[in-house]
């Protein structure tokens, strides 16, 4: 019983870390680097590093919460993260060995396909309400430097964590 509550509280500061770290990347940092998602490529990690599919049920909890401080339709953001970590994971077989320019093409393949379903969700609901006067589509230039931000974020975790771990990344099926 002991160790289930310390598990959880674990979990919990965790999450709360993540939520922390997000919002505060949003709200404090300067321009490109406030476009750094912290949730995802928390979770892109989780997928990658650990190959642990209780990301999803995190993402979901993390997505939810984020959706609160989030001027776009409520659930639009959880259902984009969890859709990009499920078609990410499914990438992720493919490659049987991560070097560096794998892991910052996929960080940039999973951004991609984040901001492909935000969008393509909310084209979705701007069609069925018709207020288009609060859609604005970025520009490519806008676009390809949150890609970039977001892989370079990615590829220096990895980088930091073969600085204090021993362990190579490999891919081992569920």
């Amino acid at each position: 019983m002991l160790q289930t509550l310390r598990t959880l509280a674990k979990l919990f500061g965790a999450l709360l870390m993540i939520f922390l770290a997000q919002i505060t990347a949003v709200y404090l940092l300067p321009f490109p680097f406030n476009r750094i998602n912290i949730a995802l490529l928390t979770f892109l990690w989780l997928i990658v590093y650990r190959n642990n599919l209780s990301a999803l049920w995190l993402a979901l909890i993390i997505s939810l919460t984020t959706d609160l401080f989030s001027s776009l339709p409520f659930g639009l953001t959880a259902l984009a993260m969890i859709s990009t970590i499920v078609v990410t994971r499914r990438i992720f077989e493919i490659f049987s060995n991560f070097s560096w320019y794998n892991i910052f093409f996929l960080g940039a393949l999973g951004i991609f396909f984040y901001e492909i379903f935000s969008y393509a969700l909310l084209l979705t609901i701007y069609f069925f309400y018709k207020k288009t006067d609060v859609l604005q589509l970025p520009n490519l230039t806008y676009f390809a430097s949150e890609i970039f931000i977001n892989a370079l974020s990615l590829l220096i975790a990895y980088a930091i964590s073969l600085l204090f771990t021993k362990r190579k990344i490999t891919y081992h099926s569920l």
